[in-house]
């Protein structure tokens, strides 16, 4: 039974709950208003008849021997055959006076106070405890009272009980009784009905999320839309940052060969150059293999997962640079290129190391392809929490018009140089990974931002 209730959709969960909530609202209201109608009827039926006592008591007169007689009763209805209102006088166990409108019948005998009205009701079955053998067919309302009769001459104690019939009482409370329950079960009906349009209403993002998810699924949208609200928009914004992790993660894997072979080809294009010349320098050749090896391992790891680096460790951005120099000195030494750093040797990258060889090789690498005799790289801080890096070169620069084609994948403005075209599409690549942002400005200056408070300004 619990597997089956742990199972329930969210929409039967919700008719569920209501259901139980109108059933035990409209049960305590139904018996509350009952009870409350009940105690009226039963204040009228004790009011009628304590009306009618204080008739009798006004009509009683015992002589000096204890004869009691009542005469000129203001209530013509005791002296009436049947009509529905009965009175009785009693002296201990013995009857001294009894109502015409009682003819061969007997009141119900029931328990008297000195002093104190005791009030019996068949509305609510308060039936008398002890009753006579001839009593009375139908249901009647009983009030009874104990007086003590002292007028100086004699003193004697009397019961005095008084009744009218019930059925009328209990007629209205029939007809309240259908009339009420007619009445709750329109309201509950009507509400039943309400509560069907406020679930539609209220169900309608989580169905707007089912409709889109499908769309999703059939290659229709990309993403859901940001009309929800609040409580629903923070599932649907990262269910969407998930969808962009997994676009992003199948883009890597269809560019992953792409960005491979471009890593590897300054490193293959070092150990060619090794090759040719006669004395081969065994320890550059082991460090291009290593780094070789460095490259397929990276693009390995950034393939197989879409997160973002961590950023707890951190990496000298002096040791990347003075290596990364050493590379590019020893690839465009024919070209006679002089490549110059200004870097504090307390500067550090906080992120992935493989992230910083890649940005500063691709851009230092595209640096020293057009630069006519010089290239440089300054990286320092200026106490904003951000990492500047510039990289300089005497070279043409971009044009104005082509900037915006420059970070591009596969895009060249010299198709006849060198390149596969996506070396500043990498850098692109790896500053989204960091939820970073890359703009370009006039002439030849790049300025990428880090949100983790990391910042590169490039100028090429």
């Amino acid at each position: 039974m619990l597997t089956v209730f742990k199972n329930l959709s969210l929409r039967n969960r919700a008719a569920l709950a209501a259901a139980l909530t109108l059933f035990f609202f409209f049960s305590l209201a139904g018996f509350g208003l009952l009870r409350a109608y009940e105690d009226s009827l039963n204040n009228a039926a004790e009011g009628e008849l304590r009306a009618y006592m204080l008739s009798l008591l006004g009509a009683i007169d015992v002589d000096e021997k204890g004869v009691l007689s009542l005469e000129d009763l203001p209530v013509s209805a005791f002296n009436q055959p049947n009509s529905g209102v009965y009175a009785e006088v009693w002296q201990k166990q013995r009857l001294l006076w009894r109502s015409n409108s009682l003819i061969g019948q007997s009141l119900p005998k029931v328990e008297t106070r000195l002093g104190k009205y005791q009030f019996y009701s068949s509305i609510t079955g308060d039936i008398p405890l002890v009753e006579r053998s001839s009593e009375l067919s139908s249901s009647n309302n009983i009030l009874s009272l104990k007086i003590d009769w002292n007028d100086g001459v004699l003193s004697e104690q009397f019961d005095l009980i008084v009744a009218n019939d019930a059925e009328p009482f209990l007629r209205r409370q029939e007809g309240y009784k259908e009339n009420l329950l007619l009445w709750l079960l329109g309201l509950g009906l009507g509400l039943v009905f309400l509560q069907i349009l406020l679930f539609r209403w209220l169900f309608r993002p989580i169905n707007k999320v089912v409709d889109e998810l499908e769309s999703i699924q059939a290659g229709e949208q990309q993403q859901f839309s940001d009309q929800y609200p609040n409580e629903v928009d923070r599932l649907t914004q990262s269910l969407n940052v998930f969808l962009a992790n997994e676009n992003q993660h199948i883009k890597r894997v269809k560019e992953s060969l792409a960005n491979l072979a471009h890593s590897l080809k300054t490193p293959l294009a070092v150990i060619r150059a090794e090759l040719s010349n006669k004395k081969i320098d065994q320890t550059a050749l082991q460090e291009q293999v290593d780094r070789i090896a460095t490259v397929i391992n990276y693009q390995l790891n950034r393939t197989s997962t879409s997160v973002r680096p961590s950023y707890r460790q951190a990496y000298s951005c002096y040791e990347q640079v003075q290596r990364l120099i050493a590379v590019m000195q020893r690839l465009h030494e024919p070209e006679g290129i002089l490549i110059e750093a200004n870097i504090a040797s307390d500067l550090v990258f906080k992120g992935d190391v493989d992230d910083l060889s890649e940005v500063l090789g691709n851009v230092l690498e595209n640096a020293c392809k057009w630069a006519k005799s010089r290239a440089s790289v300054v990286i320092s801080n200026d106490g904003d929490r951000k990492l500047h890096i510039k990289v300089l070169d005497d070279g043409p620069g971009i044009p104005q018009d082509q900037i915006n084609e420059v970070l591009q994948r596969g895009r060249r403005l010299d198709v006849q140089a060198e390149g596969q075209g996506i070396g500043l599409s990498m850098v692109n690549d790896i500053v989204e990974s960091y939820s970073g942002e890359i703009s370009l400005k006039e002439s030849n200056d790049i300025n990428v931002e880090f949100p983790s408070g990391l910042a590169v300004i490039i100028n090429m």
